[in-house]
């Protein structure tokens, strides 16, 4: 994702790796109780997946010393259960199954939907339009997915003609 300054016109776009590179549809951001920054991301592509990237530190701190929360943190994916439930996987060179094909937290960062499909995260139908509510729940559409007749998740979809609408997760249900 690259993130451009508003304010700033004459102002250098700056690349925000810590948040994967992959088709991003925008980014629902979020504070925790902590003050540290939480950002939901969908991948616009056929069976790709849904992100969470959480800052390390607080935004005022991170801010304070020159610092994007932005650029240092924790990237996740999501993995939904037939029940209903899910679970966010991290996406770091500390998994075994991650170090076996990956070099660093960078190239992890970088390929970071071939981590996603080696830690077992949910295939979904283009996943967009993600925004938190003030109610704690994250909301995502997924649209169009002409490859397939049916969602890849029943159980948390309902699909109407050409939009399939996810029915929301409650963040604290899905803990880091």
């Amino acid at each position: 994702m690259v993130e451009i300054d508003p304010f700033n016109v004459t102002a250098k776009p700056v690349k925000r790796t810590a948040l994967g590179r992959l088709k991003h549809e925008g980014i629902a951001l979020a504070e925790t109780t902590d003050g540290r920054i939480v950002g939901y991301m969908g991948d616009d592509q056929r069976f790709d997946y849904i992100y969470k990237y959480v800052s390390d530190y607080s935004w005022q701190a991170m801010i304070s010393r020159g610092e994007s929360p932005l650029d240092s943190g924790s990237l996740y994916v999501a993995r939904f259960n037939d029940d209903g439930t899910g679970d966010w996987l991290e996406l770091t060179i500390a998994n075994p199954a991650i170090a076996a094909v990956f070099n660093s937290q960078d190239e992890v960062l970088v390929f970071a939907r071939m981590a996603a499909d080696i830690v077992g995260a949910t295939p979904m139908d283009r996943s967009e339009c993600t925004t938190a509510a003030p109610n704690g729940r994250v909301y995502c559409t997924s649209i169009n997915n002409s490859r397939e007749s049916k969602p890849t998740q029943p159980i948390l979809w309902r699909q109407t003609a050409m939009v399939t609408l996810f029915a929301g997760w409650i963040v604290t249900t899905m803990p880091a």
